[in-house]
């Protein structure tokens, strides 16, 4: 460093002139705080200037700035407005239920067929089909005996003939009674052949060709 006064070259670094003890250089402070030679174009403690910048621009950005700029540049999920499937069905669905109430009917637990929307009066039980036992379910009005599948009793024995025998129940005189349909193996009550129709009592046993039915009245 040459010394502005006698013009001789001093060590780099050295603040007085070694030869006549001038001042070499002027001190200035950077608004950090820093002292550094006026020689020198930045403080040789600070950042240069652009990176400064730099930072001190990305330093400001909030955390949320930053957390939506991640989103934007990863996030490729789609916002999908349509409705969901369950919303879909709930356009095909009505809640239609009753507030249950003392005076209302009795509730109906099943779909009603033709057949048992008749009252019930009664079973015919048999162990000759299932060791276990078997019922069928005796209704107001007329009920069909028989193999074929047309009957309300379908009884599928070889024994049986296709329309076999006729139960009817009148409400009016409350009684039972049977009748044989010109059934080939012929209908018996009571161990009893019957040729016209005959009144049925609870207990009685009525005979199919092979099969023996015991009459339960309610």
């Amino acid at each position: 460093m040459k010394c502005r006064n006698c013009k001789k070259e001093n060590p780099e670094g050295t603040k007085y002139c070694k030869y006549c003890g001038e001042l070499l250089y002027e001190m200035i402070s950077c608004p950090n705080g820093h002292h550094y030679n006026s020689s020198e174009k930045y403080c040789p403690y600070c950042p240069p200037p652009d990176t400064e910048k730099t930072v001190i621009l990305d330093d400001m950005k909030t955390i949320a700035e930053k957390a939506v700029k991640s989103v934007d540049s990863y996030d490729k999920t789609v916002i999908d407005n349509s409705k969901t499937e369950l919303e879909k069905l709930e356009g095909n669905f009505s809640d239609k239920t009753v507030i249950a109430s003392a005076e209302q009917s009795k509730p109906q637990l099943e779909k009603i067929s033709p057949q048992n929307s008749r009252k019930l009066i009664g079973w015919l039980v048999t162990f000759d089909i299932d060791s276990n036992g078997k019922d069928f379910r005796l209704f107001e009005g007329k009920t069909t005996i028989g193999k074929n599948n047309k009957n309300d009793i379908i009884i599928l024995d070889p024994s049986v003939s296709n329309n076999h025998a006729i139960i009817l129940y009148r409400p009016l005189d409350k009684k039972l009674y049977i009748q044989d349909n010109l059934s080939t193996n012929g209908t018996f009550v009571n161990d009893k052949l019957i040729d016209d129709k005959q009144i049925l009592s609870d207990n009685d046993i009525i005979k199919i060709g092979k099969i023996n039915l015991k009459v339960k009245l309610i």
